[in-house]
């Protein structure tokens, strides 16, 4: 390194690019979101829109009009639900 340079290999943080996908877990911690650091754990879902989720969204096809809704597949103990 130059002279007055004073980083250390250990002062470098290498992070991990999320491959997003609204219905594939994550098998280890990566980037999801732009500006952050591992922020997306194993386990959870990284969206195609970039955000880190607990749980898949499943598109849900509407024929008549041929749009497609994403649903949020909701926790089994999910207390909030509406039932």
């Amino acid at each position: 390194m130059g002279a007055g340079c004073s980083a250390q290999k250990s002062d470098y943080i290498s992070y991990t690019p999320c491959k997003t996908s609204d219905i594939s877990q994550l098998e280890e911690a990566c980037q999801c979101a732009a500006g952050t650091f591992n922020e997306c754990a194993a386990g959870k879902f990284c969206w195609d829109n970039f955000s880190c989720e607990d749980f898949m969204r499943i598109p849900q096809y509407n024929n008549e009009r041929g749009m497609v809704n994403v649903l949020q597949q909701s926790h089994p103990l999910d207390l909030h639900s509406k039932s």
